[in-house]
């Protein structure tokens, strides 16, 4: 067993920044209304569906924001786990294993 756990703490970062660029990419937009006084109900499915569709985009993209918070902290969880596997390690040496 090593002594230790190595940490890519860039790599990590690296990664949750990827998820975050990624997730600039799915927030809504507006619909450009062309025809705000139709009648027909293909128009107005049609401005339902796109809605509906703008917030499942909205909603993936806040989901991949907490995806980068997520490898972020899990990174820092890593860190924090090796430097205790290090303290253990040098009192297990210090009283004898």
């Amino acid at each position: 067993m090593s002594d230790s756990i190595n940490v890519n703490s860039s790599a990590a970062e690296a990664e949750a920044s990827q998820v975050s660029s990624a997730a600039g990419y799915f927030t809504g937009k507006p619909l450009s209304p062309q025809d705000g006084i139709s009648t027909i109900s293909a128009n107005n499915n049609g401005k339902n569906a796109f809605s509906m569709a703008q917030s499942c985009n909205s909603k993936l993209g806040e989901v991949l924001d907490k995806d980068a918070a997520n490898i972020r902290k899990l990174g820092n969880a890593f860190e924090e786990f090796d430097a205790m596997m290090a303290v253990l390690n040098e009192k297990s040496e210090q009283y004898g294993k």
